[in-house]
C-alpha cells in the first residue's frame, strides 16, 4: 500500500467523526443547537444510549474468546504511568495548585467513552469497538480515581473530598452497568429476541451521530485565546507523547496491530468532557480545565489523523 493510499484510508476513518464536531459548532453558531438541547441531549446519551452502545458493542462479540486481560492489564498500567509523568511533570512548577490537578487530570484522560468509540468503531467495525468497550470498561473507573487523587491533593477545602462517595458514583455509572450486565450475556452467548435487539441497534446507531454533534456544539473556541502553556503543555502529552507512548509500549509487549490501532485511537482522543465537571466541584481551575478540553478535541482532529497514518506507514496498526 502506498503512502497516498495509507493518507486516504487514514482520513476515511478520522474525517467522518471530526466533521459532525464541526457541523455540531455551526448548527450551535446559527441557533440549531440551542444550549438547553445540548444539556438535555447531553443527559441522554450519557445516562441511556451510551450505555446502550456499549451494551451493543459488547453483546456482539466472542466475550469468552476475545476478552483479552493483557490489553485491560496494559490499559490500567498505562493510565497510571501517564498520571505519573504528569503529575512528576508539574509537581516542581510555580503554577497555583487549582491549575496543577487540572494539569495532571487534562494530559491522562481520555475520552473513551464518545470519540475514542467512535474512532474505533469507524476504523475497525464491530472488533474495534468491542475492544475498546471493554477498555473503557476497566479504565474510567482508575481515571475517576486517580482524578479525585490529583484534584483532592491541590484542593484548598481543608474537608477534602469524599472518596467514598466517589467510588459508590462509579458503581452506579450507566456504563458501568451496561457493560457488567452485557458480558456474561455475551459470555454464555444469550440471544436476544428480534423486539428487543432491534431497537437496541437503533439507538446504537445514532448514538455517536448525536453525541459528536452535542461535542461540537458546546466548544467555546473564544476561551483558547487565553489559554495558559500549561494548558498547552498538558494538550501536548495527551495528544502526541503518551499516545505515541501507548502504541510503542503495545508493539513491545507484542499486541497485534488491531490491538495497537484500538488502544492508540482509545489513548489518542482528547481529554475527557467530565474532566470539568470534576475539576469544578473539587475547587480546581475550571477555565483551564474547560480550555484544555476545547483546545485537545479541535487539535485532536490533525493528531490522531497524523498518528494513525504514521502507525499504519510503519506496519505497526492495521
Amino acid at each position: 500500500m502506498t503512502y497516498s493510499q495509507i493518507l486516504f484510508e487514514t482520513l476515511d476513518v478520522t474525517s467522518p467523526i471530526f466533521t459532525l464536531v464541526f457541523m455540531g459548532w455551526c448548527l450551535s453558531k446559527i441557533g440549531w443547537l440551542s444550549s438547553q438541547f445540548i444539556n438535555s441531549a447531553s443527559n441522554l446519551i450519557f445516562s441511556l444510549f451510551l450505555p446502550i452502545l456499549i451494551f451493543h458493542s459488547i453483546l456482539k462479540m466472542d466475550v469468552a474468546n476475545e476478552l483479552n486481560w493483557h490489553v485491560i492489564f496494559f490499559g490500567w498500567g498505562f493510565s497510571l504511568v501517564t498520571f505519573l509523568v504528569a503529575w512528576l511533570l508539574v509537581i516542581k512548577t510555580d503554577a497555583p495548585p487549582s491549575d496543577k490537578g487540572v494539569f495532571v487530570q487534562g494530559a491522562f484522560r481520555s475520552n473513551l467513552g464518545i470519540l475514542g468509540i467512535a474512532l474505533c468503531f469507524n476504523s475497525y467495525g464491530d472488533a474495534g469497538s468491542g475492544t475498546a468497550a471493554l477498555i473503557l470498561a476497566m479504565v474510567t473507573p482508575l481515571f475517576n480515581v486517580l482524578s479525585v487523587i490529583v484534584l483532592s491533593h491541590y484542593q484548598h477545602d481543608s474537608t477534602g473530598f469524599d472518596l467514598k462517595g466517589v467510588l459508590v458514583n462509579i458503581a452506579k455509572n450507566p456504563l458501568i452497568i451496561a457493560i457488567m450486565i452485557a458480558l456474561p450475556i455475551s459470555y454464555l452467548g444469550i440471544a436476544l429476541p428480534g423486539w428487543v435487539h432491534k431497537p437496541i441497534a437503533s439507538i446504537a446507531d445514532m448514538t455517536l451521530p448525536l453525541a459528536l454533534l452535542c461535542i461540537g456544539g458546546s466548544l467555546d473556541l473564544k476561551a483558547l485565546r487565553n489559554a495558559s502553556y500549561l494548558s498547552v503543555m498538558s494538550t501536548g502529552l495527551k495528544l502526541m507523547i503518551f499516545p505515541a507512548l501507548a502504541a510503542l509500549g503495545c508493539v513491545i509487549v507484542g499486541f497485534d496491530s488491531l490491538t495497537v490501532g484500538v488502544v492508540y485511537l482509545m489513548f489518542a482522543s482528547p481529554t475527557a468532557a467530565a474532566s470539568f465537571v470534576m475539576a469544578k466541584a473539587m475547587s480546581g481551575n475550571a477555565t483551564m480545565a474547560a480550555n484544555i478540553i476545547a483546545l485537545s478535541t479541535v487539535l485532536s482532529a490533525f493528531s490522531v489523523s497524523f498518528g494513525l497514518f504514521v502507525l499504519k506507514s510503519l506496519g505497526w496498526a492495521l
